[in-house]
Parts: structure tokens; C-alpha cells; sequence
């Protein structure tokens, strides 16, 4: 059939955004139905990877559009990958290895365990695995080698030999370990067992002769079998504390057990909730505590009484259904923060979407089973970062017990600093008593800013004082670069475009060049971009371009948009490649702060509407150097017409600006209080940072905080 995209081969057909931009540029080269084993095969064509889970979800999401509700029918993705000449055998196993696997964990998960316990290594055309030295791992050899030679050859046209060597003796260290351990167990054996027991004189009963208590009988058979329980007394005999009720058919009847407060029994060992599960069978016990309790009255006139309950390892739902005058008799015992035994069963409960405690059997308080955590330390310690509830989703911590837990571990003193409040402050000084030996030091957590950073990156490279002049015969290049990525250290640049204009933004050259990075252009940046592995791949390396670009800039000052970002890959090259870094870079995204302190954002996107210029191709270098230089120009027009002339004025002007501060990174850093003096320049900073510069967080300038640093 002809190669068209899936949409096109599947009328109507709308994949998840997380799906459809991997597969929008795919093509179908055939589709195979076979109606007997209800499965459906199409065949892809990709020019970029694409993993095993997105094809898997792109799997589904065809099947349910193709035969709806429908699982008998199955759907197929075969993949081909048409790869640029960027990825060399190494670099295509450490980017397509995961999806391998995860592969592999679906079609035989005794081999993907074998692989992960082991290691791999690319070499050329050769695969070596390395497996646990088991039996077992041999014995699979032949299954695994021919997994990695099919999938590699049909997907990549990649003929690989697979290879294999085995670490360690597993089986042999397991019987050491074994013989290790043997006399320990015996030890053990010896320690914990049963002291021997009395000789039983003639009149003394046995001890199996107890009821409920197993043994044997003169015949041989369980004792415990022959003799019957004791009956529970009738409810007349004995009055039970607070009134136990029995569960049968949802009706409340009076029981003797003064311990359980609902139904018959809770009898039974206890599981904990975080190994429940929607395939957990039969009665269960758990035991909790009550964090929350819900009553909501039905049509039928009777009341649904849910709670959540917790054991510190998982948290469950339980529901009773009760008559109003049951629902008031139970909720006399039933309290939250008490700790409940609970026997029922575990269902799915399709309106909460999780499992829930249902057909309760009984229903008993218990003491708090919980273990206290102590300080066993002899020397104690200061926490000197404690964060509460008034750091917002940050913390859930009561002030009021955090102290008395310090107390309580034999502490003297705890700090409490908040990311960026003092509101627990008031809260913290009257959970103290008069003549407490405890003392709580007060902080905050703050989110500061560097006001005392140059606004012109690496000013000092203008050396002259006398040179400081933004306008005359100063020339500036603003340029853009794209890279693989975020990490000046990991990623690479892969184009350059700059161009070279005058004070006055008369341009005086232009710089476009694409930059060969050696390795894959990730997918993402190549969506983002439109920079693809053919584009770059004839073009020079870094060590040929970057030499180029620094002799076209000689002479200027830089100027990108985010040009921390910018110069720090071309700083980063330079010191790789031992090249000389002698420019000092201006930023239009901070002049921006200053200059339109009411923007929400400040992107070059927005930029460009502020200004009214055109960006024809957002994310290319070239183009987007050329708006930036255009809307760079318009700005010093802006700032002559503010009286700002040089770029030591243009650095006051930044440390002044309180857009400036708002808009600016932050470091976290913690203040504590010292005295009295401190505590009162403590609030000084707190309502400054609230009031002059709060932007998502309340921002303290540096230069504020030494002004009120006593104390």
C-alpha cells in the first residue's frame, strides 16, 4: 500500500497529546487483519525513536477506537526506524535499551530479570551480557540472544552478535550462606525453647484437659477437636461497657463481650492495611486508629457511617450501614483519634474508586498500639530547621507537638524556620510554660535575592573605567544558540546565529552557522526547533565553529535574551577547548524587568508583541537573534531617553529596581534570631519581602538583609 500517515489510514483517529506528536510524522506501509485470531498489525515507518511505551499506549488507544469496549481484539504496532547516520550501534542501545526491556519484562519475565540482576555493554556490533552464574541463566542463552538479533535487525536493519558471561556463583554462595547461618539457627533453637514440663500427679489435670487448649486423647484423636467451645453467655447475664452490638442482618442486638462495640468478634490476627489489596479473600482483621468519620443519611431513612482509618503504613475505608437510632447508639462509642480493631472484608468500592472494609463483623477499641519513636542519644541535638503547617503544602506539623515531642526526647531547644512566614511565632511562645527549661529559637526560611549582582554579566571584561559608554562607537552582538538540551555540561550546541550592530542599530554583519554535535538530536528539541540529525550532521564541530563565531563578536559586547543561559554554553566550550572568554553580556529579559515592571511574563514571545516585531521563526537561532537585536536596539533608545548612558548607571539602575528584585532567582537561605533586636528586624524583613517584593514568594534583597542583620 502507499505510505500514508496513521491518521490518514484511520479516519476520525485522535491519539493523547502525550502520544500524537511521537507518532504525527510516523508513516503506514501496511495494515494486516486477521479475523481468526481477532489481530490487527500495522506496519510504521519512523525517521526518529520512538519507545516501547508510547507504542504500547498508542497500541490501546487504536484498539479502543477501532473495536471499542471489545478486548478481545488485539492491536499491533510494528515499528521500522529509518535512523540518521548520528547514531552509531553504542549510542542507539543506550537510548533504545529501556525500551528493550520493558519489552522483554512483557513477553518473558524470567529473562528480563536475569538481564536486569546482570549488566550490559555495547561495543561496535557486538552485545555482551553479563548474567547471574545460575543454571537457569544458561539455560536461556538461546531465547535471549535471539530477542536482541530479531529486534535489533527488524527495527534497525542492526545485524548484532550477542554475546554472554555469568558473574559469581550464585548458587554456590547461597549454599555458604546457608552453612553460615546453620549453627546460628541452632543457637537460636536452643535459647528460645519450651523449658520441659512438670510430671503431671495423679489428681492434677493435664494441661490439654483445658478447654479450648489442644492435645491428644487416650484414642489418638485432637482433643481440641472432641471438646466444644463454651457458649457465650445470653445478653441478660452481664451489661456491656458502653453496649456491644451484634452485625447479623444489620440489626443491633445487646451481646455479653463488653469489649467489642459492634458485632460478634474480631478475632483473628491483624495484617497491616498496605498489604490489602482488591484480591485479598476472606474475613481479615486490621487495626487503626479513626482519623476521620462520616455520616450521611439515605433515602431509605437509614444512615451510611464511612471512616478512615490508618495503621502508619497505608490508610482504608470502612463502611456500616445503620438505622438512625443504632447510628446514634454507635457513634457514642465510635470516636476519632481512638484505636479500633476491625473485622470484615475487603471489596472494590466503585463510587470511592478503591478498596474499602465492607460486611463488618465486629468492631473493638483497643489502647494505642502504636511504639513511641525516643531519642536515645546522651548528647541531644538542636533541630535548627523545623518546618510547620504555616509552610504552606511544605509541612503538616502541629507547633504546639512538635515542642512537646522535643521536650519529651529531653531536648533544650528547637528552631522553627518557615519557608518565608513567622506566623508560628505567637503559636510557638504559648505552648512554653513560666520557668521552662526549654528554649525555641525563631527563623525563617528565606528565599533571597542577589541584588549586589551586576546587571551587566561579567562587567569587569570592560576594562576601562573611561569606556563605559552604552552609546558612540560601542558595537554589541546579539546572538541565540540551540542546543540537545538544558545541561551546559552534558548537552550540545547545535546552531549559532548572531548579528552585529551599532549603537545607533545599524547592523554591521550577520553569524549563521548549523553545529554537527556528534550524537542524536533528541526528538523533543527537533519538534521544538526544526533542527533535525540531516541538518547538522555535514556541518563542523564546536572546535571549528565556536573559534569563528568568538573572532566575528571581537571587539563587542554580547547580547542574548536569558543570556545566562546563552553565554554559559559558550563559557563552558571555551574552557573545553581552551579558548579565551573576554566579553562582558547584557540581557534583554532583565532590562525588561526594569523597563516593563507590569509584564506577567518575559518571554521573547512577549517581547516581540510589546514591541510590535515579527518573529518568523520562533526557536531558530538566526531568527531569533535578528528580533532580538531589533527589540535590543529599541530598548536603548528607552534607556538614553532615562538618562541612563553607561553600564555602570545601568547596573545601579538594576540594583534599584524593584521589578528587577520580584523577577529574579532566588537561593535559599535560613536566618535565626539572635536577641530581641534581631526578632523585631526579623518582622522588618518579613513585611518588606511581603509588601515591596513578594512575586509567587516574598523575596528578600540581600542588600535589605544587611540593613537589619543585628541581632
Amino acid at each position: 500500500m502507499e505510505e500514508r500517515q496513521i491518521t490518514e489510514v484511520f479516519p476520525g483517529l485522535t491519539f493523547s497529546p502525550a502520544t500524537g506528536k511521537y507518532l504525527q510524522d510516523t508513516k503506514v506501509t501496511r495494515v494486516v487483519m486477521s479475523s481468526q485470531k481477532k489481530l490487527l498489525e500495522v506496519y510504521l515507518t519512523s525517521e526518529h525513536l520512538i519507545g516501547r511505551d508510547i507504542l504500547y499506549r498508542a497500541e490501546e488507544e487504536l484498539r479502543a477506537f477501532l473495536f471499542g469496549k471489545d478486548e478481545s481484539y488485539r492491536v499491533k504496532l510494528r515499528e521500522r526506524f529509518l535512523l540518521s547516520g548520528q547514531y552509531t550501534a553504542e549510542k542507539l542501545m543506550e537510548l533504545y535499551m529501556s525500551s528493550l526491556l520493558l519489552e522483554l519484562s512483557r513477553e518473558n519475565h524470567v529473562d528480563f530479570r536475569l538481564i536486569k540482576r546482570g549488566s550490559w555493554q555495547m561495543m561496535e556490533n557486538a552485545l555482551h551480557l553479563t548474567l547471574p552464574n545460575t543454571e537457569l541463566s544458561r539455560s536461556r542463552e538461546k531465547e535471549i540472544r535471539e530477542f536482541f538479533e530479531d529486534r535489533l535487525q527488524t527495527r534497525f536493519g542492526l545485524s548484532v552478535s550477542v554475546s554472554f558471561s555469568y558473574a559469581g556463583n550464585v548458587l554456590r554462595r547461597r549454599e555458604e550462606k546457608k552453612a553460615e547461618e546453620a549453627p546460628k539457627k541452632e543457637l537460636q533453637n536452643i535459647d528460645t525453647a519450651a523449658p520441659e514440663k512438670e510430671p503431671v500427679t495423679a489428681g492434677e489435670a493435664s494441661p490439654t484437659d483445658a478447654p479450648g487448649v489442644t492435645g491428644k486423647d487416650g484414642n489418638g484423636k485432637d482433643a481440641a477437636k472432641e471438646k466444644k467451645p463454651a457458649e457465650r453467655k445470653t445478653p441478660g447475664n452481664r451489661a456491656p461497657r458502653g453496649g456491644g452490638y451484634s452485625g447479623k442482618k444489620r440489626s443491633f442486638v445487646r451481646i455479653t463481650d463488653s469489649d467489642c462495640i459492634y458485632g460478634k468478634n474480631v478475632e483473628g490476627d491483624c495484617i497491616s492495611l498496605n498489604s490489602l489489596s482488591q484480591e485479598t479473600l476472606g474475613e481479615i482483621c486490621v487495626k487503626g486508629q479513626v482519623i476521620s468519620i462520616e455520616d450521611r443519611e439515605l433515602r431509605s431513612g437509614n444512615f451510611l457511617v464511612t471512616a478512615e482509618i490508618t495503621d502508619d503504613t497505608d490508610t482504608i475505608s470502612m463502611k456500616l450501614f445503620l438505622s438512625p437510632e443504632d447510628k446514634d447508639l454507635f457513634l457514642e462509642d465510635f470516636k476519632e483519634k481512638r484505636f479500633y480493631k476491625v473485622k470484615g472484608t475487603v471489596e472494590y468500592d466503585s463510587y470511592l474508586r478503591d478498596i474499602t472494609l465492607m460486611n463488618i463483623f465486629g468492631i473493638k477499641e483497643i489502647p494505642d498500639f502504636r511504639s513511641a519513636r525516643e531519642d536515645g542519644a546522651e548528647e541531644k541535638r538542636v533541630e535548627l530547621a523545623l518546618h510547620t503547617g504555616f509552610s504552606e503544602a511544605d509541612s503538616v506539623v502541629d507547633v504546639e507537638q512538635a515542642i512537646k515531642c522535643a521536650k519529651r526526647w529531653g531536648m533544650k531547644s528547637i528552631a522553627i524556620t518557615d519557608n518565608g512566614v513567622v506566623q508560628a511565632f505567637p503559636v510557638a511562645n504559648h505552648a512554653l510554660k513560666k520557668g521552662d527549661d526549654f528554649k525555641v529559637i525563631y527563623g525563617v526560611d528565606a528565599y533571597f535575592v542577589d541584588d549586589r549582582k551586576t546587571f551587566v554579566l561579567n562587567h569587569q571584561a570592560i576594562a576601562d573605567e573611561e569606556d563605559q559608554s552604552l552609546f558612540g562607537d560601542r558595537e554589541y552582538v546579539v546572538f541565540d544558540i540551540e542546543t540537545t538540551g538544558l545541561s551546559r555540561k552534558a548537552c550540545k550546541i547545535i546552531e549559532i546565529g548572531a548579528v552585529r550592530v551599532d549603537a545607533e542599530g545599524k547592523e554591521l554583519g550577520r553569524f549563521s552557522e548549523f553545529v554537527n554535535p556528534e550524537e542524536p538530536i533528541p526528538y523533543e528539541i527537533e519538534q521544538l526547533t526544526s533542527i533535525n540529525d540531516r541538518m547538522v550532521m555535514d556541518s563542523p564541530t564546536i572546535e571549528v565553529i565556536l573559534p569563528r563565531f568568538l573572532e566575528f563578536a571581537k571587539g563587542a559586547v554580547l547580547v542574548a535574551h536569558n543570556a545566562t543561559f546563552d553565554t554559559g554554553f559558550i563559557e563552558e566550550n571555551c574552557i573545553r577547548l581552551g579558548l579565551e572568554y573576554p566579553f562582558a553580556a547584557l540581557d534583554t529579559m532583565t532590562i525588561a524587568y526594569v523597563l516593563f515592571p507590569q509584564l506577567g511574563r518575559y518571554t521573547l514571545d512577549r517581547l516581540c508583541k510589546v514591541f510590535s516585531v515579527v518573529n518568523a521563526h520562533h526557536h531558530r537561532a538566526c531568527d531569533d537573534a535578528d528580533v532580538t537585536a531589533k527589540i535590543f536596539v529599541r530598548m536603548l533608545t528607552m534607556l538614553k531617553e532615562q538618562k541612563i548612558d553607561t553600564f555602570t548607571q545601568l547596573n545601579r539602575m538594576g540594583q534599584e529596581a524593584e521589578s528587577a528584585i520580584r523577577k529574579a532567582h532566588t537561593r535559599r537561605g535560613t536566618i535565626l534570631v539572635q536577641n530581641e533586636t534581631g526578632r523585631v528586624n526579623l518582622y522588618r524583613l518579613i513585611s518588606e519581602a511581603h509588601l515591596r517584593y513578594f512575586d509567587r514568594v516574598p523575596k528578600i534583597p540581600f542588600t535589605l538583609f544587611e540593613k537589619y542583620r543585628e541581632g
